[in-house]
Order: C-alpha cells, then sequence, then structure tokens
C-alpha cells in the first residue's frame, strides 16, 4: 500500500466473507443491505453500506471490491437485491471520491443449459451491473465448473465470456478487468474411478511435480492448456493442469484481439488481474517480464 501511495496508484479494500458464512447468510446479508435506509455515511452510521464505506475511508483506501462468490441464487429476488446494493453502495462511495468494483463470476449464458456455472452465478444479473465503476470477471476454475479435470481456463472459453459481456453489458467493456490464474490444480483418481481435486499448485510446485514422477502421454496437445500426468504408486491415475507464462499471454493476446475488433479499437488494451496460490511465476511480472512486454506490443 505505501509503494502505491508512493506512485500515486489506486488501491482497493476487498469485501468478502470466509467458509463459516453460508451461502443463505450471504443472501440475507444483501438484502438486509438492500433493504436498509440509506443516509449520509457519516463516522456513526451504522448502516452495512456505511460500515463499508468507513472500513475504505479509515484505511485510506481509493475504492472498494465487492467479492462475493458463494449466495444462494434462489433466494427471492436475489439478482434485483444484490444490483441494488451494488448501486447504493456505489452512490455512498461516490459521495467521498471513491470507487466501487464488484467481482463477477465468470458466465456465458443465462441458463443452466447454456452455462455450467449457472447454479453458481445466476444471482449476479450483469445487466443490472453494467453501471458499477469496474467490473472484475473470474475467468478461472473451468474445471470446477465442468466437474472433471481439464484446463482453469482456455481461448474458446474466454472468448464466450467476452462474448456474453459484449451481448449483455457492451457499454462497461472498456472497464472490464479479466481476471486470469496463475496456478495449477491436481486431480486424482480414484479405485472406483472418481476423480478428486487435491492440491492448488504453484509454478514452482509444477515443476517439482515434473520431477518427481514418471509422466505420462499428455491429454493436451494446445499449447495454451498444459498438463502433465502420471500414476502414483498404488496405481492410480493424476493430472495436473496449470498456466504459465507463455500459456497466459497466448490467451489474454486471443482475447485481447478479439475486443478491439469488436470495440473498433485496434489500440485497446485488456485490462487483467491475476490469481495466485502462495507464490508468482517466475518471468511474469516486473520490469523486463512478461506481462510488461505484452502491454507494449
Amino acid at each position: 500500500m505505501q509503494q502505491a501511495k508512493a506512485k500515486g496508484l489506486p488501491f482497493l479494500l476487498t469485501v468478502g466473507v470466509d467458509s463459516h458464512w453460508s451461502e443463505q447468510d450471504l443472501a440475507r446479508y444483501i438484502d438486509r443491505a438492500a433493504s436498509q435506509r440509506q443516509a449520509a455515511c457519516t463516522p456513526q452510521a451504522s448502516t452495512f453500506i456505511c460500515t463499508i464505506v468507513n472500513w475504505a475511508i479509515a484505511g485510506g483506501y481509493t475504492g472498494v471490491v465487492i467479492d462475493f462468490e458463494s449466495v444462494k441464487v434462489n433466494y427471492p429476488g436475489i439478482r434485483v437485491k444484490f444490483a441494488k446494493f451494488m448501486q447504493e453502495l456505489q452512490q455512498a462511495l461516490h459521495q467521498k471520491g471513491l470507487l466501487c468494483g464488484v467481482t463477477l463470476i465468470h458466465k456465458i449464458g443465462d441458463n443452466p443449459q447454456d452455462d455450467p456455472s449457472f447454479h453458481g452465478n445466476a444471482f449476479e444479473d450483469w445487466r443490472l451491473l453494467g453501471g458499477i465503476d469496474f467490473l472484475v470477471v473470474m475467468v478461472v476454475d473451468l474445471d470446477l465448473s465442468l466437474g472433471k479435470p481439464g484446463p482453469l481456463v482456455t481461448v474458446p472459453w474466454v472468448e464466450k465470456q467476452l462474448d456474453y459481456a459484449w451481448q449483455t453489458i457492451p457499454q462497461a467493456l472498456s472497464k472490464t478487468i479479466f481476471e486470469f490464474p496463475l496456478y495449477g490444480r491436481e486431480w486424482q483418481q480414484d479405485s472406483q474411478g472418481k476423480w478428486h481435486t487435491g492440491e492448488n499448485d504453484t509454478c514452482q510446485q509444477v515443476n517439482v511435480q515434473k520431477a518427481s514422477h514418471t509422466l505420462l502421454s499428455n491429454d493436451s496437445t494446445d499449447p495454451t492448456t498444459p498438463e502433465i500426468a502420471w500414476n502414483d504408486g498404488s496405481g492410480n491415475p493424476h493430472e495436473l493442469w496449470y498456466e504459465t507464462t507463455s500459456s497466459l499471454v497466448a490467451i489474454m493476446t486471443q482475447l485481447q484481439e478479439k475486443a478491439r475488433v469488436l470495440l473498433n479499437n485496434p489500440h485497446y488494451k485488456l485490462p487483467t488481474s491475476f490469481w495466485y496460490r502462495g507464490a508468482e511465476c517466475p518471468g511474469f511480472f516486473g520490469p523486463g517480464n512478461a506481462l510488461e512486454a505484452f502491454y507494449q506490443s
């Protein structure tokens, strides 16, 4: 934070909940926050929204990002209530000169037939959220949505995300940030043939796994979806799907090119953020590395 302040960069307070909150608990919180009568956010104000605003002020933040991911999607009126909560939070933050953002769970359709993540993202109505200052679309964990081993992100999948955003909130595309995974996930098959998720691996841990096992031939021939596979001492198959510096830059490049066509703007730069588990990938961040080269190209 001190480095960001010194360079005049924005830094944001992320507000979420931990695993002790149930989906019902979070839906009720949203309902109550949206239902409370809103007033000026003085230091003494106790509404849910003013509490968040005052956290941001006390910490010297530039704004707030709401990161709610496990919400009961069939809670009555939750889509409208969540949108109202975000809109009223933004209004209260703007009164203090602060920004408001929201994370969005990946979405490629409006029904479970079109979108395998529908039962997780249905509380978010992108059409009602397009007026928020900025949006962070989490293009991560495709494998968990499908419930089987596979890539965490793919070019066709992120292009579907882009298509959905363009169809629903085209006015917001230029302020939409795409969040990518900088980690891998291991899957293990049991003796009954059922797959189970294992550890989330850093780039360094992936290299350890490569050196520690006799690797099998890969299922993936796509350089943007790297994978390794092996059998453990009991003969149980393992698959580890992960991202590398080169695979992510390739995906980002293709997504940026498609967005440039949609926006009719050859100079558009894809806004990005990255989720990593405990350690950065070598050669990605920092001067002279891959991310800088991507934005300078």
